[in-house]
């Protein structure tokens, strides 16, 4: 996967960070290190780079794949500072990032999921496990549907009840061309197989002892540890997801493809 063109670049810079609109000078290398952590950071000294050139400076800095997912991210969801461009001029950067290798997505969505969207409700999940380990399995479980449901709909295909977890899972993962008829390798195979297991444990858990439902006397999970197997779990599984949806939106093809070439 090659890096974006330095004149979409540009674009972008001018677009989220120009003059008194957009970003902060000084918000400019935080933001993006959510997705990396070697970009560089503005210079303090008597010589500062105008806004447009630090961001473009830290743009080119980031991998192939890490510029195209901070600027799904930051066009789906862009932070709340003036003067960000509008829905449209968003939409139309999307596709822009997302049409670069010739690939057409199926989806252009501003609606979509995020790795923003996933670390915060994982964040949310981690929140309560101290004082509500039933709570943050519950939240965990709240992670896979939406991610789950939320890869579906953007690649148009029909609805799952969510509260039929392995269901959405099976589903998404052959969305995502996980199952065995797509040449997946074996080792990739066994990982999803143990996907499989995992969502199957959390829909007991939740089932029976999270603070949505409650068992038949009425116990709760109060085992921090256990929770937070789940809740990691849920965050790591989901993660993955979106990051294997994202390199289907640029590309059409898997990052083990990518390699094998």
């Amino acid at each position: 996967m090659k890096k974006l063109p330095k004149q979409l670049l540009q674009k972008i810079a001018i677009m989220f960070s120009s003059g008194k609109k957009g970003f902060p000078l000084v918000e400019i290398s935080p933001w993006f290190s959510q997705y990396q952590s070697d970009i560089p950071i503005h210079n303090f000294g008597p010589i500062k780079p105008t806004k447009p050139e630090h961001f473009i400076n830290v743009l080119e800095s980031l991998s192939a794949k890490n510029q195209r997912y901070s600027l799904i991210d930051l066009c789906r969801n862009p932070p709340k500072y003036s003067g960000m461009p509008q829905e449209e001029e968003r939409k139309d950067l999307l596709r822009d990032i997302l049409s670069v290798n010739g690939h057409s997505p199926v989806s252009i969505s501003l609606d979509g999921v995020t790795f923003r969207s996933v670390r915060e409700q994982w964040w949310v999940a981690i929140s309560r496990l101290a004082e509500s380990p039933s709570g943050a399995i519950t939240a965990a479980r709240s992670l896979i549907e939406t991610t789950c449901c939320a890869i579906i709909a953007e690649n148009k295909e029909e609805p799952i009840d969510s509260g039929k977890i392995l269901e959405l899972l099976k589903k998404t993962t052959a969305i995502l061309k996980l199952t065995s008829n797509n040449n997946v390798p074996q080792s990739i195979r066994k990982i999803v197989n143990g996907l499989y297991t995992m969502f199957n444990g959390l829909a007991e858990l939740s089932n029976s002892a999270g603070d949505r439902h409650g068992n038949a006397e009425g116990l709760r999970i109060t085992d921090t540890t256990l929770a937070s197997i789940a809740v990691h779990s849920a965050g790591v599984v989901s993660l993955f997801l979106v990051q294997l949806h994202f390199d289907n939106s640029v590309n059409g093809i898997k990052s083990w493809e990518i390699e094998g070439k």
